[in-house]
């Protein structure tokens, strides 16, 4: 084996070879022992694959996405300001995982605004115009 396999050390010690190393690592090498496959601890992709109902007790009614997070879109990095970047942009940046979202879901029905709208309370409730 050739002697740059045997810098890259035991993957299980936390720190993983920059990716410009690991293009040379024959693939059965790469295959168990590559980045974000380090043995004892999940990645961050093999943690979006969890389900919420595997680590949380949650309502057997819950919606689809809430049980699978990587169902949500929309999270990207946007082009920082040169000067300042805020914490709602770095929160807003990423997509939630397993452990931030919901464990139950109360879907809120239409009653109390459909009543409101039958009695003729629709010009007090609704305001588009000043």
């Amino acid at each position: 084996m050739d002697s740059r396999f045997e810098l890259l050390g035991p993957w299980d010690s936390g720190v993983l070879p920059s990716p410009d190393l690991l293009h040379d690592v024959p693939g059965e090498l790469r295959q168990h022992h590559g980045p974000g496959l380090r043995r004892g601890r999940k990645s961050v992709m093999e943690e979006q694959r969890d389900r919420t109902c595997d680590l949380y007790r949650t309502d057997p009614n819950l919606p689809h996405r809430f049980n699978h997070p990587e169902c949500f879109h929309g999270y990207r990095e946007k082009a920082d300001h040169p000067l300042y970047r805020t914490s709602n942009q770095t929160y807003g940046s990423r997509g939630p995982t397993v452990h931030e979202i919901q464990t139950q879901f109360k879907g809120s029905s239409r009653r109390f605004l459909e009543a409101m709208l039958q009695s003729g309370m629709s010009e007090i409730m609704v305001s588009t115009c000043p």
